[in-house]
């Protein structure tokens, strides 16, 4: 019987120790890195929305529902207001639009409504940049998350405009991630 566990012991500890080879891109994923961000559209199977800030007002913008359209934006003429660049602090993470480093995404109040939307403007002195990344799956190579605001917990981007800026991006209340607005992650490491 003594010799039974010491080999039980044994064999755990070997088998316990020996690493498992893993794979993906969840491993190598290291910040900063230049990101598109595309909102999925339930039943449309022609077109994403990606988020562009031609203004001050984050908008979203059609591209055809492919990966190579989307990968096609970072070396367009729309590169400018689309390309991010996401960044950590702590384990929150901070988007600058990598024209214009001083340009950061963040959570606003609508002036029209009470509701909360997406600009890009200077960085204020809160936590109004600062974001949540809930990973929901990883997708031929792509990262599927639900992007929450540590300023307003439990808002998450969505699909849906905001009175008075229809192609705005308002921020939605869910109780659980896997409930919000996947955005379909497109990052290249710098």
């Amino acid at each position: 019987m003594k010799s039974f566990f010491i080999s039980l012991i044994a064999t755990l500890l070997i088998t316990g120790c020996s690493k498992k080879k893993e794979t993906g891109a969840l491993l190598s994923e290291s910040f900063p890195q230049k990101v598109i961000m595309v909102i999925e559209k339930p039943n449309d199977d022609l077109f994403y929305d990606y988020l562009t800030a031609p203004g001050s007002v984050v908008r979203r913008a059609a591209v055809d529902k492919t990966d190579e359209a989307v990968k096609y934006l970072f070396n367009s003429t729309h590169a400018p207001e689309c390309v991010w660049i996401a960044n950590l602090e702590g384990n929150l993470i901070y988007f600058q639009l990598a024209a214009a480093s001083n340009t950061y995404l963040q959570v606003a109040p609508n002036r029209l409504s009470d509701e909360y939307m997406l600009r890009a403007s200077a960085k204020n002195n809160d936590q109004s940049h600062l974001f949540r990344r809930h990973h929901i799956a990883f997708q031929n190579g792509i990262r599927i998350v639900a992007l929450e605001s540590v300023m307003y917990p439990g808002y998450f981007f969505s699909r849906e405009g905001v009175v008075g800026e229809n192609n705005a991006v308002k921020l939605v209340e869910k109780a659980d991630p896997k409930q919000a607005t996947k955005v379909r992650w497109y990052g290249r490491q710098m």
